[in-house]
């Protein structure tokens, strides 16, 4: 079941709600949660049909203004079928008024598989820190012996951004 790796990578999505344009370093530790997955020739898959966790760490860097470059990496499992998976995942993140951010990442995964990770996550500022939720929806391609298989996840990544 690896394939929902390529898929969940979100996320394998991070979080940039939490830095400010005025924090020029900032990092984020997160859990990460695939809720449904459709894929090229694979039936649809949700959390019901098996626990796929991630655990993801962030640092990122003020470009400038509200723009932010954030290196991710996200550790997944997949309970069910006792399998991991790491996610290499770099992005540009804009943060918006009202603790919003916006952005997108690349990624790179072990199984194989590579794509892109969209994101809009809400940052709720405790102090100089934040915790935030975010939707991510990793678009993810891999290669197999009957082409390049796409497969698209809508997930949710919930932690702590310092």
């Amino acid at each position: 079941m690896m394939h929902r790796y390529g898929v969940v990578g979100v996320v394998c999505a991070a979080s940039v709600a939490m830095a400010e344009p005025s924090k020029p370093v900032h990092g984020h530790l997160g859990v990460v949660m695939p809720m449904v997955t459709m894929a090229a020739n694979a039936p649809v898959t949700t959390v019901a049909s098996g626990l796929v966790v991630g655990v993801s760490s962030g640092l990122g860097l003020g470009i400038i203004g509200n723009l932010s470059f954030d290196a991710e990496l996200v550790a997944l499992i997949d309970v069910a079928h006792g399998a991991a998976n790491i996610v290499v995942h770099p992005g540009l993140l804009y943060s918006l008024p009202m603790g919003f951010t916006v952005g997108t990442r690349g990624a790179w995964e072990t199984n194989g598989s590579y794509g892109f990770t969209p994101l809009l996550n809400k940052g709720f500022a405790i102090g100089s820190n934040a915790l935030f939720v975010e939707a991510a929806f990793p678009i993810r391609f891999r290669a197999t012996n009957d082409g390049v298989q796409p497969s698209a996840t809508v997930v949710v990544h919930l932690g702590l951004g310092f």
